[in-house]
């Protein structure tokens, strides 16, 4: 079923800072008897959350305690600041279809803000292929990825929490170490929910049988370079962390440094899960470097910031009148140590124009 929890009364602290909230995708395969059992996997998506939070990260802020998410790098493979999206629903609906923003078609931002559309034809969600191939698919957590949720299509299961920064009447926190305590305490709350989900993993026997991804939908600048926000193209705007863990089958207590993307998580699910890619993906399967998480890998990363367009739409940036925020479009190219950013927009920066030529 497809259940809508509002959180303003449920939860206080959630409902103070509701963007740490995990999105998790748990499949569960319906082996045959005498058949391998195929893995399980889940998928734990934070909201506005940056590497700096977890304490494993040798960046991380020194009041920075997450012993349950660190217990996962502990047992898995600790990838460096990885770049998984710019902001809240183009991270998602990349997540989603294994395809940069620019080749998302029909999906538009609509309505009153966090709605949106598409035409589920146009853009079908990876989930729906795994339960045609016998895999039961739960969501739970922030959707934000267009008004139709997909339940029944894409999801089996499917709860959908919509919170709230704060309570009706209680003003936002004015000083500025308050809202910052709330933000990391809201990290805590959700270290304490890892430790929990890994515990049913091993109480239910699935442990080793399960694919634990651990990420955020991008990062947070908390002052850095004079940001607030994500968006921007600075690894202290955007990048997160990323740990991979499945005891017996990946190696533990490895770091691989390699720069990878969002879109390569989707490649990678289906590999592990022993499904073709049902249409032609951005991204590479990563379960090479999972392997072995110092091999070479000589291939770049691309991430795309295109505000809220998506497709077709991403053909002509807007006019400067028509920008919604203050960061223009961008593409950013990771290779090793280097990082390539080509802005669309330079308004403001150089007195330039707008195109990408």
């Amino acid at each position: 079923m497809a259940r809508t929890l509002d959180t303003r009364q449920a939860n206080r602290l959630v409902s103070l800072f509701a963007c740490l909230l995990p999105l998790s995708m748990a499949p569960t395969a319906h082996a045959a008897t005498n058949a391998p059992q195929r893995p399980n996997i889940l998928f734990i998506y934070t909201d506005d959350q940056s590497y700096r939070t977890v304490s494993c990260y040798p960046e991380a802020y020194p009041w920075a305690r997450t012993p349950n998410i660190d217990r996962l790098a502990d047992e898995g493979v600790r990838f460096g600041p990885v770049y998984i999206g710019t902001w809240c629903l183009p991270s998602r609906a990349s997540l989603l279809t294994g395809l940069h923003p620019t080749g998302i078609r029909s999906l538009h931002s609509a309505g009153r803000y966090p709605g949106g559309t598409y035409d589920p034809a146009q853009c079908p969600f990876w989930p729906s292929v795994f339960r045609r191939h016998g895999y039961v698919t739960a969501q739970i957590g922030k959707w934000h990825t267009g008004n139709d949720t997909g339940y029944g299509r894409d999801w089996d299961l499917q709860v959908i929490l919509r919170s709230h920064l704060a309570r009706d009447g209680d003003p936002l926190p004015s000083a500025w170490i308050d809202w910052v305590r709330r933000y990391h305490q809201s990290v805590r709350a959700l270290d304490e929910a890892v430790g929990k989900l890994l515990e049913a993993l091993e109480e239910s026997g699935q442990r080793d049988n399960t694919l634990v991804v651990f990420t955020s939908d991008q990062g947070l600048a908390v002052g850095q370079h004079g940001f607030l926000d994500k968006h921007a193209p600075y690894d202290a705007n955007i990048a997160t962390p990323l740990i991979v863990s499945m005891p017996g089958t990946l190696p533990q207590g490895k770091v691989c440094n390699r720069p990878v993307g969002g879109v390569d998580l989707v490649p990678t699910f289906f590999r592990v899960a022993g499904i073709d890619l049902p249409w032609k993906m951005h991204g590479r399967d990563l379960t090479p470097l999972l392997k072995n998480p110092q091999r070479d890998w000589p291939h770049p990363t691309l991430l795309i910031y295109t505000v809220g367009r998506f497709g077709d739409d991403t053909l002509h940036p807007p006019s400067p009148a028509k920008r919604p925020d203050r960061v223009p479009w961008y593409l950013l190219l990771r290779q090793g140590r280097y990082k390539y950013i080509r802005a669309g927009c330079v308004v403001g920066f150089v007195g330039g124009g707008w195109g990408l030529g």
